[in-house]
């Protein structure tokens, strides 16, 4: 009996392209960052079998300010990668 291959289903990016995909497909993404928001490392984009992606978008407050330590999560469903 063989062993069933796991696999990653997760993109391979770097931050600097979720912080990209974040811009594009997330609506508050400006207003968060602007508000002293930063983008953390387990932000990230996940293939589905549909074909399509699934972005998790988490930004935390810093620990000083009227948010203090606030972390924001948005996911964002069904969007559509044009491969190049």
């Amino acid at each position: 009996m063989s062993s069933r291959r796991r696999k990653s289903w997760r993109l391979s990016a770097s931050a600097t392209q979720i912080a990209g995909l974040a811009a594009k497909v997330f609506e508050g993404h400006a207003g968060l960052i602007e508000r002293g928001a930063t983008l953390m490392p387990t932000s990230g984009a996940w293939y589905r079998k549909d074909g399509s992606v699934t972005g998790r978008f988490v930004y935390r407050y810093p620990s000083k300010g009227s948010e203090e330590g606030l972390t924001v999560v948005a996911t964002v469903r069904n969007i559509r990668v044009q491969q190049a």
